[in-house]
């Protein structure tokens, strides 16, 4: 029999700082709501967290792992807090699917600035 070996992928977005002060930011995964966050064992990111200078910016490399994950699909939350005043949490949809030893992943990102 076939047995491939479990795939890991990545994926990138930007944390973009627009405004005049320094953007203090952490990142969080969950299953459930960015209230009652917690290790999502097939997600991760880093950094996890980090300061963004006035027009300055973060990559954020968020890994997709299926090891020991069975066919299916997969959702989490990536739970972003920081210090903007007007948007001080923004919570970003995750999917992996996991289908015939492939794997497909998706993040919806809305735009992330402060101003």
């Amino acid at each position: 029999t076939y047995d491939p070996a479990p795939q890991v992928t990545t994926d990138t977005f930007t944390i973009q700082n627009d405004g005049q002060a320094d953007l203090l930011w952490t990142i969080e995964e969950t299953n459930g709501t960015c209230a009652n966050s917690g290790e999502v064992e097939w997600l991760s990111v880093e950094p996890e967290g980090a300061t963004s200078a006035s027009g300055g910016f973060y990559s954020v490399i968020v890994t997709f792992d299926s090891v020991g994950l069975t066919d299916g699909t997969y959702s989490a939350l990536l739970c972003i807090a920081s210090n903007d005043p007007n948007t001080p949490l923004v919570e970003v949809p995750v999917t992996l699917t996991v289908a015939n030893s492939s794997v497909l992943h998706a993040v919806f990102m809305p735009l992330i600035r402060r101003k």
